[in-house]
């Protein structure tokens, strides 16, 4: 942009380690909290949002058609970048999504096939979001969800 803007965006209550992403257009602002707010760049004005829980990290995926978020107590769940439609809500396997320092770490492969999550308890889980299958990098393990 040619321009900055300044807004003022209410949220219900601070996120914990969440924060604001523009979307890799940079036509759209997420705002994570108690919920997922999408900020339009241009105008300021609320294009959709949705209650996520505590989100405590959030990221866009590599082309901006996903946004992932991790709420407390550390479930992922994909949501549609457009409108905020919950795509899918996956469950790890071991517990908190987090590096061992209550840090969320997660990222999306460039195709958006691909969830990667780090957990302190078990190392890293993979998640195919065209598929059930979730693999366990640590401990080797498959599981079918």
């Amino acid at each position: 942009p040619d321009r900055a803007h300044q807004w003022a965006v209410p949220i219900a209550s601070q996120s914990y380690n969440a924060r604001v992403r523009i979307n890799p257009d940079r036509s759209r602002i997420l705002v994570p909290a108690d919920q997922l707010k999408l900020i339009d760049a241009e105008t300021g004005d609320t294009v959709a949002e949705v209650a996520a829980g505590s989100v405590i990290n959030d990221a866009y995926s590599p082309d901006g058609r996903l946004i992932l978020a991790v709420d407390w107590p550390g479930d992922v769940q994909v949501f549609d970048a457009d409108d905020l439609t919950l795509i899918k809500r996956l469950k790890p396997s071991g517990g908190a999504v987090n590096d061992g320092e209550g840090s969320p770490v997660l990222a999306v492969s460039p195709d958006n096939e691909i969830v990667a999550a780090w957990h302190d308890t078990i190392g890293v889980e993979l998640w195919s979001l065209q598929s059930r299958m979730a693999y366990n990098v640590r401990n080797r393990g498959r599981d079918k969800r």
